[in-house]
Order: structure tokens, then C-alpha cells, then sequence
């Protein structure tokens, strides 16, 4: 049995019935019901602790299931096993032992990264092979840094995803490919400049109350500083 007994919504005016709210990034819910319930409604909806009582959010059992299942499908899949098989192999077992439960699993399955990663896959080939790459890559002219900025500007106001399957191509046409690959991984991931760059932005968004401009005079310092000690490490790499 598990109630929703109130939600705060930073400061906003909530109307009506709980049941139908639509629950945004940053809310915070107020839950009662045993540890299993409150456990499990977490785990389904992606929400986390504030503070708990009684609440178990680990399961030890599962727990060390699921990393000894990742550890040999990792091992297979180094000594050469087929690594999709590998994992898949991993997967059964814990369905058979009772770490996952397979009428939830495709709840865990992010469809749409999944369907966004192959589209942009099949788009990193075109612009590769439509010569766009060639074209970036003269306009930066092998500048390191400017290869950062580019790709960081990508990832932080279209997609991380998108910003390395974009410039992944154009890292492979500089002098030292790897270098500039190590770059683009850097810059993709450097999503700190809107509350909409990152998943883990949004989570703070409402519930610190900040403003798109917070977001982008903070993560202009956070983008330099990492911009400089990547190229700084890569460099002396």
C-alpha cells in the first residue's frame, strides 16, 4: 500500500487532486507506505531520496547479482565472446535467478535514445560521406579549440549524442585523430550552459529555483575550466 499524502512544487499553486497532477522535473513528494512499495514506486518512476525512513532503495541480493552478471558478461566480451551476446547471456541469467523481473524490463529500455542513436549513426555516415565533415573541419582548419567550442555549442543546444555523431567524422580528418576524437568525447559531455542541456540539469532546475541565466553564467566558468584542463591533459598525453 503506498499514498502520495503531498507534493511541493516550488511555490506554485497546486489545485485539484494529487492523482491528477502532472509531476514535474524538481517537484518533491511526500510518500507513506511500507519499504517495498515506496522502493519499487521509486524505481519506476526514476524519482530519488530526499530523506527516508525505513525505506530500503538498495537490495543487496540483487545488487551483487547484477554486478557479478556485468562482470562476466564484461570478461566474456573481452576474451572475444560476442559482446551483444554476452550481455543478453547476463540479462537471462538474472531473469532466471530472480534479480529482474522480465514483465519490467522493457520499462528500463530507453526506446527513444535507442531509435535518436541509430538515426544519428546513419547521420554521422551522410555527413561523412557528403564531404559536410570535409567542410567543418576547413572552417575550424584543425584547431583544437575550436573543434571544442563547436562541439560543446552542439551538445549543449541540440544533443550530446548528436554533437559527437556530428563532429566524430570531422575529429577523424585532423592530424592526430585520436586526440581530436578524445576532444569531441570531452566536449559532448560538457553539457553545462541551459537547464535543458542534461537530464541531471533539469532535476535541479525548479527545485533550486534557478534561471536559464544562472545556467549559463555558471556553466560559461564550468565549460573554460574544463575546455582547459582537457586540452591541457590530452596534450601532455
Amino acid at each position: 500500500m503506498l499514498s502520495v499524502i503531498g507534493i511541493s512544487s516550488s511555490g506554485r499553486r497546486i489545485y485539484g487532486r494529487i492523482s491528477h497532477m502532472t509531476i514535474k522535473p524538481g517537484d518533491a513528494l511526500l510518500l507513506m507506505g511500507n519499504e517495498d512499495s515506496v522502493s519499487r514506486f521509486m524505481s519506476d518512476y526514476g524519482l530519488l531520496p530526499l530523506g527516508a525512513k525505513g525505506a530500503r532503495i538498495f537490495n543487496v541480493r540483487k545488487g551483487m547479482a547484477a554486478l557479478v552478471a556485468l562482470i562476466a558478461a564484461t570478461v566474456l566480451s573481452l576474451i572475444g565472446f560476442n559482446t551483444a551476446l554476452s550481455f543478453m547471456l547476463a540479462t537471462v541469467a538474472l531473469i532466471i535467478s530472480g534479480a529482474a523481473n522480465y514483465r519490467r524490463i522493457y520499462q528500463y529500455i530507453e526506446w527513444p535514445i535507442l531509435v535518436f542513436m541509430v538515426g544519428y549513426l546513419s547521420l554521422g555516415y551522410a555527413i561523412e560521406s557528403s564531404g559536410l565533415s570535409s567542410l567543418i573541419f576547413n572552417l575550424i582548419r584543425g584547431n583544437p579549440v575550436a573543434l571544442f567550442l563547436l562541439t560543446s555549442l552542439l551538445a549543449n543546444f541540440i544533443n550530446n549524442m548528436a554533437a559527437a555523431a556530428i563532429m566524430g567524422p570531422v575529429a577523424l580528418s585532423f592530424r592526430n585523430p585520436l586526440e581530436a576524437l578524445t576532444i569531441v568525447a570531452m566536449a559532448s559531455s560538457s553539457t553545462f550552459l541551459t537547464p535543458y542541456s542534461h537530464p541531471a540539469n533539469l532535476l535541479v532546475y525548479n527545485i533550486g529555483s534557478y534561471k536559464v541565466k544562472d545556467y549559463l553564467i555558471a556553466g560559461s566558468i564550468m565549460l573554460a575550466v574544463v575546455m582547459i584542463v582537457s586540452l591541457i591533459i590530452i596534450k601532455a598525453a
